[in-house]
């Protein structure tokens, strides 16, 4: 019986397309607020850092970020908590715990309290119980594609995003403003939280592994951890996290892309919002590559085409605003196509590490996955705000991109090709 074949048995074909237009619905929550924190880093310099120097101002920004980041490190254990109690629960968590850190974000008075509570809405947007679930219900096959539609569909996060800061941040006297954009968050997550509860059912896949091996499938974290880097995997393992550490280094140009072109470029409110329409655009043609070309080339290769062409968008974006081209659309262009590269090269190497483990510690694989990329990312915002302090946004954007090309030699030798892989014959 073939993959297909199973995964019709499992679930409805009603099911499972309104599993994907409910993934599609959590996924746009999950970019939106992914997106939120670099779309408004202007205005929450001018709000609560405005009595500093610019490049002083920019440092004290991506320190904060740097340390609101952190909330990622603690993924891992929602993620575990997937394998051990199951993926339902989880999602519903992740989806309320996003409307609450939304709703508190909005509710900040000072730059403390909007790093505090961006530290939870980095815990639980970096979740990724989404791609648990489609992983696990859809034809091996199909895969990519399926992965990259509900990341596509989610994109429009990002859209909507653009059009809402186009509505509430217009630069006049008595605007909403940027809590506007949070304020709709939390009633989204809310929502979605509340719509999972009652129309989205456990994983096929984690139900039959529960059945079939009972109260073996909760092992205890350490356990599971150890199981495994003991595994025939643990090297492609190992290489994964360090591909996806480098990664995290790289999200400071979607943390602060915006503030650049904002500061060194003199960009209006209304030329940032067209920014980010191109930027969305940019990230959708991105997913779109990727689901064409993942299942049929493979992932191996989206992970060359991705480190290889992000330090040349980045460095591009940079040279083009340093010539004074920052309100030119080619530059808006390649600054869009920086931040599609970031999310192609995770998005590859996430696909990979719930790939080559068993069903019952797929989520503690993601959650290292996760939590090596949000220690890269701290790494990389903190040490970024001593380069941008001393030698400008631009440069520190060009040093943490640079790393990526790392990648390709590491996964030449060491990642072997997944596609088509059957999700319940993996072994440890």
């Amino acid at each position: 019986m073939t993959e297909t074949d199973k995964s019709s048995i499992r679930v409805s074909k009603a099911y499972f397309r309104l599993l994907v237009a409910i993934l599609i619905l959590i996924e746009i929550l999950d970019a939106y607020t992914t997106g939120l924190p670099g779309i408004i880093p202007s205005n929450i310099i001018a709000e609560f850092l405005n009595d500093y120097k610019t490049n002083t101002a920019q440092a004290i920004f991506a320190l904060g970020s740097g340390i609101a980041m952190i909330g990622m490190y603690f993924v891992i254990v929602s993620q575990y908590f997937a394998d051990r109690f199951g993926r339902k629960i989880m999602l519903v968590f992740t989806c309320l715990g996003m409307g609450f850190a939304s709703l508190m974000i909005a509710l900040s008075t000072s730059f403390i309290m909007y790093v505090i509570f961006l530290f939870l809405l980095y815990m639980f947007f970096s979740s990724d119980i989404w791609m648990i679930y489609i992983n696990e219900e859809c034809p091996s096959e199909k895969r990519v594609v399926w992965a990259n539609i509900i990341v596509a569909g989610g994109v429009f996060g990002l859209l909507l995003a653009t059009i809402l800061r186009g509505i509430f941040i217009t630069g006049q006297p008595g605007e909403i403003g940027w809590r506007g954009l949070a304020l709709f968050a939390a009633v989204l997550g809310f929502g979605l939280g509340i719509l999972s509860i009652f129309a989205v059912k456990e994983t096929s896949i984690f139900i039959e592994n529960k059945e079939k091996k009972g109260e073996d499938l909760k092992p205890g974290f350490k356990e599971n951890v150890v199981d495994i880097f003991k595994s025939s995997s643990r090297t492609q393992m190992l290489v994964l996290l360090l591909i996806t550490f480098i990664g995290g280094l790289s999200f400071l140009f979607q943390a602060m892309a915006m503030a650049y072109l904002a500061d060194q470029g003199g960009l209006s409110e209304p030329q940032l919002n067209l920014v980010l329409i191109f930027t969305f655009f940019m990230i959708l043609g991105g997913y779109t590559f990727s689901a064409l070309t993942g299942d049929k080339i493979g992932r191996k290769f989206l992970i060359y085409f991705w480190s290889i062409a992000m330090p040349i968008f980045v460095i591009t974006t940079v040279v083009l605003v340093s010539m004074g081209l920052a309100a030119s659309i080619i530059t808006w262009i390649f600054a869009g196509l920086g931040v599609s590269a970031i999310w192609g090269s995770l998005g590859a190497v996430r696909i990979i590490s719930v790939e080559i483990v068993p069903t019952e510690k797929r989520g503690t694989s993601a959650g290292l996955r996760s939590l090596l990329t949000a220690t890269g990312t701290t790494v990389g915002l903190l040490l970024s705000s001593i380069v941008i302090l001393f030698f400008g946004l631009g440069i520190a954007f060009i040093v943490f991109t640079l790393p990526l090309l790392i990648n390709i030699p590491l996964t030449y030798k060491y990642i072997q090709e997944t596609k088509g892989t059957d999700l319940t014959a993996v072994e440890s």
